[in-house]
């Protein structure tokens, strides 16, 4: 299904439009492109007003639907942090069936969602982990021979005499 940009009159397939209650079809009659470049030039020509226009609209949707707005912040967290969407997380979070990759047990502390892990070195995701799971990693600085060496040290009890 396609739609005509009112701004740039390209005829686009409509997932290059941003969802709007009050548009037609549901949609935004401007693209996304020209959104942005609209957006750019608003910040551009009065850039203290527009961030009060921004804060003002936020603010808006916040109070409308304080879950879509969670959402959206986690997800702009996520594409700046880790290049992946929220739909993305939650189809990981899916294929763990909402458990963590190493204790295979659900986040525990409240308010908090598994953490996207990664390879510090090359960005690589490698799961979601619960808090515990993922600082056990940073503290050992993800270094497989410390974590082996603590493993051993877990399984091998050694009785040291207190004389």
């Amino acid at each position: 299904m396609t739609k005509v940009c009112t701004v740039c009159k390209r005829e686009l397939d409509v997932s290059f439009f941003h969802k709007q209650e009050k548009g037609a079809g549901g949609l935004r009659s401007m693209c996304k492109e020209c959104v942005r470049t609209a957006d750019a030039e608003r910040r551009a020509r009065d850039p203290v007003k527009a961030r009060e226009q921004d804060r003002q609209c936020k603010g808006r949707i916040k109070l409308r639907d304080p879950t879509a707005w969670r959402r959206a912040q986690k997800d702009t967290q996520l594409r700046m942090t880790y290049g992946i969407s929220i739909d993305v997380y939650d189809r990981m979070l899916a294929g763990q069936n909402g458990l963590c990759r190493i204790c295979g047990k659900p986040e525990t502390n409240a308010g908090f969602s598994l953490a996207v892990d990664h390879c510090h070195k090359t960005g690589t995701i490698r799961g979601l982990l619960c808090c515990r799971c993922n600082h056990v990693l940073g503290l050992m600085g993800d270094d497989p021979k410390l974590l082996r060496v603590a493993a051993l040290y877990v399984e091998v009890p050694r009785y040291v005499s207190a004389s």
